[in-house]
């Protein structure tokens, strides 16, 4: 990621990041097709990202940027540390919302 990020970056580096991210984006860009067809609105749903190189600031950004040359735009883009923790939390505090209605 340091000859990605450094000034000028060094152009190997570029196409790696933007080849790995681009696998990444079109997976996700597939499934949210998908729910598009079912309906939902991803404009209102969250992004939630996890690991160590979708942590780095640069990497992610070029993530981002490919979503929304794909015309995907998610309501918020998370990046967690333990994504299994964050969901599990997810669905706990949903259940409390839910039993308190």
């Amino acid at each position: 990621m340091r000859t990605f990020s450094q000034e000028p970056p060094d152009p190997l580096a570029v196409r790696a990041v933007h080849t790995a991210a681009g696998l990444l984006v079109d997976s996700i860009i597939s499934l949210v097709r998908q729910m598009e067809r079912t309906g939902k609105d991803v404009s209102k749903a969250a992004l939630v990202l996890g690991g160590g190189v979708i942590r780095q600031e640069c990497y992610r950004k070029v993530v981002e940027d490919l979503l929304f040359e794909g015309g995907v735009e998610f309501g918020v883009i998370e990046v967690v540390n333990d994504v299994a923790e964050e969901g599990v939390k997810g669905l706990v505090e949903r259940a409390k919302e839910g039993a308190g209605k």
